[in-house]
């Protein structure tokens, strides 16, 4: 697959909003994340990389229930 498509097909699943786009790309999820990447691509694999960066970031996110914490 496309890594640009898969990578808006994550952003959408994970519930991420772009917030803003300049330079950057700035992306706010649910969880709290923000992840960013730049707009301009820098060689001929940023779009595979700015993918991994971002299965990874949204892989590390743990999400604990509301009842975890109370006892």
């Amino acid at each position: 697959m496309d890594p640009g498509k898969e990578f808006d097909r994550l952003v959408k699943e994970h519930g991420g909003k772009l917030i803003r786009q300049r330079k950057h790309r700035v992306y706010k999820f649910p969880s709290g994340v923000v992840f960013v990447c730049a707009s301009t691509p820098s060689d001929r694999r940023a779009d595979d990389n700015i993918l991994c960066h971002l299965k990874r970031v949204l892989k590390s996110v743990v999400v604990k229930s509301p009842m975890e914490g109370s006892k």
